[in-house]
């Protein structure tokens, strides 16, 4: 398994789908970080995996955790980076978000409603 980090961001331009030129900013406003690991073998299938989840941040109220693995944002499959770009990409401020989660083998949902833009 090869790992690389992933990351989102809001877009500038109020209340639009999030975009990979500002994924910190949206990395320190939802206060996860997210890792690909990808299968060696076929770099288009793999899993999204919470690696580190900010105290009081909004995906700890979500009840997110550290090790869950995000399987559905807002109803879509994530099974691969382009994946996960494109559900994080379509993405917006000011939304309710349903993240699809495994955690130690149980799948679990979890709400995650995202701030307005400024």
């Amino acid at each position: 398994v090869v790992s690389t980090q992933s990351t989102w961001a809001r877009n500038q331009g109020g209340g639009h789908g999030v975009t990979k030129g500002h994924a910190a900013e949206l990395c320190r406003v939802v206060g996860m970080s997210t890792q690909i690991l990808e299968n060696v073998l076929d770099p288009e299938d793999g899993v999204v995996l919470v690696q580190e989840v900010g105290p009081g941040s909004l995906a700890e109220r979500a009840g997110i955790r550290v090790q869950d693995l995000i399987e559905k944002w807002n109803r879509k499959v994530v099974l691969s980076r382009s994946d996960w770009n494109e559900a994080l990409e379509t993405t917006h401020l000011g939304t309710v978000v349903r993240v699809g989660l495994l955690r130690q083998g149980i799948r679990k949902q979890v709400i995650l409603t995202l701030p307005p833009s400024n």
